[in-house]
């Protein structure tokens, strides 16, 4: 098997095991809106193209790795994917990208001040996603991360 096909076989794998995540992902993105319209065009712009099914895959596959059940961690697969565009939004901004995909980055359509409260916004949905496995070990780690995640990006 060719390292090509092995990397197909791989993708198409993450995509499987992530296919519910992604599409609970774009529900929630739909129904989350601030109220307002520029901050709702803002965020449907970044999550309705957003398809990265790599961090939710893997979470997956270490899940059965030991015997968890892939339902069970549809709201963590979720709560990735929203700190993943979390991310992007703010490395748009501090990076001052005005396209990513192709496409222009809610930096170079909206404030700064709208582009950060965007991506704060989804953080805050990230870890409500996470609260809801009611799993106090892992809502701790979660919110270590994103403490972790915002360091990173003040010492960049």
């Amino acid at each position: 098997m060719t390292q090509e096909s092995k990397a197909e076989k791989t993708l198409l794998l993450l995509n499987q095991k992530s296919e519910k995540a992604l599409a609970v992902f774009q529900q929630l993105a739909n129904e989350n809106k601030f109220g307002t319209g520029n901050i709702d065009k803002a965020i449907d712009q970044y999550l309705s193209r957003w398809k990265d099914s790599t961090r939710p895959g893997v979470l997956a596959m270490a899940s059965e790795a030991v015997g968890g059940k892939l339902e069970d961690i549809v709201p963590l697969q979720v709560a990735l994917s929203f700190i993943d565009v979390t991310m992007d939004i703010h490395d748009d901004l501090i990076d001052g990208a005005l396209l990513r995909r192709g496409m222009p980055t809610l930096n170079a359509r909206w404030s700064p001040a709208a582009t950060v409260l965007t991506g704060d916004f989804l953080f805050a949905r990230a870890a409500k996603l996470a609260s809801e496995t009611d799993y106090l070990p892992l809502m701790k780690l979660f919110s270590e991360t994103l403490a972790t995640i915002v360091n990173g990006e003040l010492t960049q």
